[in-house]
């Protein structure tokens, strides 16, 4: 009887605790309400847009925020890329890999590359006077590595462009 009411008296009295014991990321990705979230803070082309042809690299600066309390690595992002017609333009892929502490937030930063027959379609259907004007919808899966796991969560994120388009 004693090592069990000096394991109860060490966790605080709390049985589940005292039989379990730390639960460590487990409980954090178990417990609900708690997810990564992503959000885009800036996006610009690598280049002038100009009509007679294809579109430059796109660069986006996305934070993403691990709420957890262990750190994240953010091992890769594959992403298609579709216009608000659904579709499909180009692909984007994370430009290196970065750790997230925990409770934290990182600045990723995400190239997006289009394809002939993507920037074709956009300037063709999406150019309002001068501008390019489309929303791009972002489709595919982070890579994130926990404690050597490799987990694939997937992402849909949409992001509004607006580009003066030269010539």
């Amino acid at each position: 009887m004693g090592p069990i009411l000096a394991a109860l008296a060490c966790e605080g009295w709390d049985l589940r605790s005292a039989l379990l014991g730390d639960t460590g990321p487990l409980e954090d990705l178990t417990s609900g309400g708690k997810e990564p979230t992503i959000g885009v803070e800036n996006i610009s082309f690598q280049g002038p847009v100009t009509s007679e042809n294809d579109l430059p690299p796109l660069v986006s600066s996305m934070v993403f925020t691990n709420p957890y309390s262990f750190k994240l690595g953010v091992k890769e992002i594959s992403l298609e890329v579709f216009c608000d017609e659904g579709i499909g333009v180009g692909e984007g892929r994370l430009d290196n890999p970065v750790v997230v502490g925990p409770e934290s937030s990182e600045n990723l930063r995400i190239t997006i590359v289009f394809t002939s027959e993507g920037s074709h379609h956009l300037l063709e259907r999406h150019v309002v006077g001068c501008y390019l004007q489309v929303r791009l919808d972002l489709k595919g899966d982070f890579k994130l590595d926990l404690y050597g796991l490799e987990i694939e969560v997937p992402v849909e994120q949409s992001v509004e462009l607006y580009q003066e388009v030269e010539g």
